[in-house]
């Protein structure tokens, strides 16, 4: 189930918010499970949360939004944040944090934007073929396969390495996990499935594969043919 966080601090908002999102879920035959931040929320607490949250909506009526919208965004920033508001604001100091949407709260416009944006994103993530799901024990996780570099295994365990540089431990082998993954992936070694959107070599001789940024992974010999003709492919359909 996606998880989605909702950061306000008044509790007649929030209960606003949970009237206008239960009755879109209701009307669409959607699940959603929902973290409520009811307080101004801390690094350390975040951290607890921050990867299972695939979306979020965030208060600007007190300054702990803005805080809280940074700090999410650093700590995953695959997750889309829509913000709101009683009033308008500057948009732009919003920018690094990359925000999905924002929209004002004080009518039943307020409503109706929430349902658009609720029905946007919760289509992106459930429907888009273009995000990588993994549903553990702490939760569902939603990665775009963009933003993936490279997965890699050692045998009870998979490492995502992610173009941010975050890393998503999940307790899983390789294989089960590779359904999930578009063609452009593009396995190199029984621990190792690259994205060959970020492949800018293959060294036979040093057994290497160079990655934009530098960061070099091992190729070995069992994978090393099926490898290079599957990128010669890739770059073929490219060309």
């Amino acid at each position: 189930m996606i998880c989605a966080a909702v950061f306000e601090t008044d509790e007649r908002v929030r209960d606003l918010l949970r009237e206008w999102t239960v009755e879109y879920l209701i009307r669409e035959n959607r699940e959603l499970n929902l973290l409520w931040f009811t307080q101004n929320v801390t690094e350390q607490k975040l951290e607890k949360y921050a990867k299972r949250i695939s979306f979020a909506l965030i208060s600007l009526d007190r300054d702990a939004g803005r805080r809280a919208g940074e700090l999410l965004y650093r700590l995953n920033p695959e997750c889309r944040i829509a913000y709101y508001r009683w009033e308008p604001c500057a948009l732009e100091p919003l920018l690094p944090t990359r925000p999905a949407a924002f929209f004002l709260r004080k009518d039943d416009r307020g409503k109706e934007e929430l349902q658009k944006i609720l029905d946007r994103i919760l289509e992106e993530l459930s429907g888009a073929e273009d995000i990588f799901f993994y549903e553990g024990r702490k939760g569902m996780y939603c990665i775009p396969l963009s933003h993936i570099r490279y997965l890699q295994s050692d045998l009870k365990y998979v490492e995502i390495h992610t173009a941010s540089g975050e890393g998503l431990r999940l307790f899983s082998r390789l294989s089960p996990l590779e359904p999930q993954l578009d063609g452009r992936f593009v396995r190199i070694h029984k621990s190792y499935i690259v994205n060959s959107r970020y492949v800018e070599t293959l060294d036979k001789g040093a057994h290497l594969v160079r990655l934009s940024g530098g960061e070099t992974l091992p190729i070995s010999d069992a994978w090393y043919g099926r490898a290079l003709e599957r990128l010669r492919e890739l770059k073929a359909q490219n060309n």
